[in-house]
């Protein structure tokens, strides 16, 4: 075999119970199903190609009971994937909406609100909707008043290479360049693709999850957001 040929390889490692044998046959047939090569009895290699990176994250989401925030990123970065080789209609996401209609609503989003979420909280209370209440959870069905936004399969949410709070900014023709400043350091901190080359979000970003670790709550914590970005805004304006 030529040295082209060959690529890296992801190495499974495994410790089950010498007693429990329905347990290895279990393991054995997922792993050959996947077109895993055993080296030894609890020893398997396979291509590290991307598909398998897929396979292995659907099986965990599968048997995860507590909806885990970062399976929900992972899906929606499945679903950007897919979005650039069969864009939705520009006709659903491109329709300009009226902020009059907006008004007075509640909107729910996922819990420990991070940067795309606080951002896209404040730019919904400063511009689309004054009197907006925000409440927390991962189910939409749950809440069928409210509006979700920032979730898995939602119309206010990533859509090809915008991140929530563009998508906001997009739907509603938001024109503020300060609000421009402030998407372009929410995309760089959210997506991580370094696209406007704004690194000031990182810094945000950090100190959104220090204030989840200090155990301050949902709320809080988009309280504290607002001040953060209203102070951004208002320098933002300045210069």
């Amino acid at each position: 075999m030529s040295s082209a040929a060959l690529g890296p390889w992801l190495f499974f490692l495994f410790n089950l119970p010498g007693t429990r044998a329905s347990e290895r046959v279990k393991v054995w047939r997922r792993l050959k199903k996947f077109g895993a090569i055993q080296l030894k009895t609890s020893a398997y290699v396979l291509p590290d190609e991307p598909t398998h990176y897929e396979g292995r994250f659907q099986d965990i989401q599968a048997i995860d009971y507590f909806q885990c925030s970062r399976g929900e990123d992972v899906q929606r970065l499945i679903q950007k994937a897919d979005a650039l080789e069969s864009p939705a209609k520009k006709s659903e996401l491109s329709k300009r909406l009226q902020t009059t209609d907006y008004r007075g609503k509640v909107w729910l989003t996922r819990t420990r609100p991070e940067i795309d979420r606080v951002g896209s909280a404040w730019l919904i209370r400063r511009f689309i909707d004054p009197e907006a209440k925000f409440i927390f959870g991962d189910a939409p069905a749950a809440h069928s008043k409210a509006i979700p936004y920032d979730m898995l399969d939602v119309e206010f949410s990533h859509h090809g290479d915008f991140c929530t709070f563009e998508t906001l900014i997009d739907r509603f023709g938001i024109r503020d360049r300060a609000v421009q400043r402030l998407a372009e350091f929410i995309h760089d901190a959210d997506l991580e693709d370094d696209k406007f080359h704004r690194v000031e979000g990182f810094g945000v970003e950090r100190i959104f999850k220090g204030w989840a670790k200090k155990g301050l709550t949902d709320q809080e914590i988009l309280s504290k957001g607002f001040e953060c970005f209203e102070g951004l805004y208002a320098e933002f304006k300045r210069s």
